[in-house]
């Protein structure tokens, strides 16, 4: 498998798990906001966080957007 296929196994991967916690919320160039609009923030994050997601292509808002949605969904489940 050259490093092209890696890339494009790995982000269907991720595309794949995304859509197991967002129950199928997920489109072709990657993760949707569907029940309600995004709202515009500021947000400081450490430098290495940043950077870690933003490698991983593009897209980087909605993996934080779905990291903080499933440790929301954990937090409930857990206090429920």
């Amino acid at each position: 498998m050259g490093p092209r296929q890696v890339v494009v196994e790995r982000r269907r991967i991720r595309l794949a798990r995304a859509a197991c916690l967002l129950g199928n919320r997920v489109s072709p160039r990657g993760l949707e906001a569907i029940q309600a609009p995004r709202t515009t923030i500021t947000m400081r994050l450490d430098a290495d966080v940043l950077a870690r997601l933003k490698a991983e292509g593009p897209g980087y808002q909605s993996r934080i957007n779905a990291i903080l949605r499933a440790y929301l969904a954990q937090r409930t489940a857990h206090h429920a």
